[in-house]
């Protein structure tokens, strides 16, 4: 137990240290192209896999990460005195707005609601642009709950 409680710290650490967004670089083996069509979104607007620019938030990708370390731990999740990730994955629409919320990779159901909420009261997004046309696109968005007493 104690091998694997130290194996998931050390995941979380290298995982943590990484920028939250990867830059794209061009790999002729992939369709940049690829683009699918989510059910119940109310709009027929493509979302792209793949954009020039990545959507943010106002003031950035530091402003991005200086938000995400302040989510506040849940209160459920005190009885667990480690580091937890959760994934989420979300469609940033044309308009900033942000659709299909879902936790990618979650400890528990408890840290789960929790990035979700928190992420559901964050600002409007600044969307996605590609070729120079604002479009809605997939975005991946990992939340480190540390646990600090």
């Amino acid at each position: 137990m104690k091998f694997r409680i130290r194996y998931l710290v050390i995941i979380g650490l290298i995982i943590s240290s990484q920028p939250l967004s990867i830059a794209q670089t061009k790999d002729d083996s992939l369709d940049y192209n690829q683009t699918y069509l989510p059910k119940g979104r109310g709009t027929s607007d493509p979302v792209y896999f793949f954009v020039d620019e990545m959507p943010t938030i106002e003031g950035g990708i530091k402003a991005l990460r200086a938000l995400i370390d302040q989510a506040p731990y849940p209160e459920c999740g005190f009885r667990d005195t480690v580091q937890r990730l959760v994934v989420l994955q979300f469609v940033v629409e044309r308009d900033g707005s942000i659709t299909d919320l879902t936790a990618v990779r979650s400890p528990d159901v408890c840290y789960q609601r929790a990035a979700i909420f928190y992420i559901k009261q964050m600002p409007p997004w600044l969307p996605g642009k590609r070729k120079g046309e604002i479009v809605a696109c997939l975005y991946t968005l990992p939340i480190l709950y540390k646990f600090i007493e």
